[in-house]
C-alpha cells in the first residue's frame, strides 16, 4: 500500500514538473488569436463602435439602420483582439552613454501619433493606455517599454542609428471596446488597451522590445534598402578607397527628425488660430528636398487661401530639415485649430 502511494506522489510530481516545464505563451501566441486591420482605415472601421456613430443621420430610418449595425458590429468587437502593424515605429533614442557603451531606448505605443485616423468623420489620433500630454501639436504618450541597446562602440550605434533605426516597425495587439476618448491642446484621439507589442528590424529580424517575450523573426532581405543593391555595384578602384570618407548621409529622414522639424510649426498654427479666431481642420502635404529644404507644400482643408492657411504656409516654410540621400521625402501634416 505504501509503495502504491510513493507511485502516487511520483507521477505526480511528473505532471507539476512538466506543467512546469510547458513553452510560456510568446508574442506570436498572442498575435495569432488577433484579427488583422489593413492600416489606419482598418483601424479607424474597428474604432467606429465606440465613438457612437449615426449621430449625423438626419433620416430616422436610416439613423435606426446604422444603429443596428452599430449595435451588431459592438458585439463583434467585444472581448476581441486587432493586431495593428505601425509604419516607422515610435522608438525615442536617447543620447551616447560612452561609459556604457550604450543608449536608452523608448518604445510608445502610439499606433497613431503622427496622422489621425478618420473615425466616422473625427479625426483622431489614436494611443495604448499611459500618462498623454500634447505639446507644440506632437503627441505624447508614456514609453510601454524602456531598455538599453549596447554597441561595440560610437561608430557601431551611428550605423545602427543610419541604418536600422529608421526600418525599425512596431506590431501592437489591442482591444478596442472600452476605448477611452480624449481632448488635450487641442488634438482629440482614443486610448485603447494593448495586450501585446513587438518591434523589431525587418531586415535582421532583431527584436528591440517585445511583450510578451518574441523570438527571433526571419530575417528580410527586401526589407535591408539600398544595403542590399550596394552588392550589385563593382568595388570602387584602390585609389578610391584610400581617398577618406565623408560620413554617409541617411537615405531618408526618420519620423522622428520629421517630428522634431515640425515642432515649431505645430507652435506656429496655434498663434494662427489666436490671430485670426478660425477653427478648422487642414492638411498640408509637404514635399522636402535632398538638401533639408522645402520643395513643395499643398494644403488641402478649411484654409485654403485664406489668412490663417497663408500663416500657416509661412511657418512651414521657414523649416529646415538635415539633408539625407534620398532626392525627395514627401509627408502629411493634419493641422487641427479649435
Amino acid at each position: 500500500m505504501m509503495k502504491r502511494a510513493g507511485m502516487v506522489v511520483a507521477a505526480a510530481a511528473a505532471a507539476v514538473l512538466a506543467a512546469g516545464q510547458a513553452r510560456a505563451e510568446n508574442f506570436d501566441d498572442v498575435a495569432s488569436k488577433a484579427k488583422p486591420v489593413a492600416g489606419l482605415y482598418g483601424l479607424g472601421a474597428a474604432l467606429w463602435t465606440q465613438v457612437g456613430g449615426c449621430k449625423k443621420m438626419t433620416n430616422d430610418l436610416e439613423r435606426r439602420q446604422c444603429e443596428g449595425i452599430r449595435d451588431a458590429r459592438t458585439s463583434q468587437v467585444r472581448g476581441k483582439t486587432f493586431l495593428f502593424r505601425t509604419g516607422p515605429s515610435p522608438v525615442a533614442v536617447g543620447k551616447w552613454d560612452d561609459k556604457k557603451k550604450s543608449v536608452a531606448l523608448e518604445i510608445a505605443p502610439c499606433l497613431a501619433c503622427e496622422a489621425p485616423v478618420d473615425v466616422d468623420g473625427e479625426m483622431l489620433y489614436v494611443v495604448g493606455e499611459g500618462a498623454l500630454k500634447v505639446s507644440g501639436g506632437a503627441i505624447e504618450v508614456a514609453p510601454i517599454h524602456k531598455t538599453a541597446r549596447a554597441f561595440k562602440d560610437k561608430a557601431e550605434f551611428d550605423a545602427w542609428q543610419t541604418d536600422a533605426l529608421p526600418r525599425l516597425r512596431s506590431e501592437f495587439v489591442v482591444r478596442v471596446d472600452g476605448a477611452k476618448k480624449w481632448n488635450k491642446g487641442g488634438s482629440e484621439g482614443m486610448q485603447v488597451d494593448v495586450v501585446a507589442y513587438r518591434t523589431y528590424d525587418p531586415c535582421t529580424g532583431v527584436v528591440v522590445g517585445a511583450r510578451p517575450a518574441s523570438d527571433k523573426l526571419a530575417p528580410d532581405q527586401r526589407a535591408c534598402g539600398d544595403k542590399v543593391e550596394e552588392k550589385k555595384h563593382p568595388e570602387p578602384p584602390k585609389e578610391e578607397i584610400k581617398k577618406p570618407k565623408e560620413p554617409e548621409l541617411p537615405l531618408r529622414l526618420s519620423p522622428f527628425q520629421i517630428n522634431q522639424a515640425m515642432t515649431p510649426v505645430r507652435k506656429q498654427a496655434n498663434q494662427c488660430f489666436d490671430a485670426y479666431g478660425v477653427a478648422g481642420k487642414a492638411s498640408f502635404n509637404i514635399t522636402i528636398n535632398s538638401d533639408g529644404t522645402i520643395g513643395k507644400v499643398e494644403q488641402t482643408g478649411d484654409f485654403v487661401d485664406t489668412p490663417t492657411g497663408k500663416c500657416i504656409e509661412k511657418a512651414i516654410g521657414e523649416v529646415t530639415f538635415p539633408k539625407f540621400r534620398k532626392t525627395s521625402i514627401a509627408f502629411d501634416f493634419p493641422v487641427l485649430l479649435q
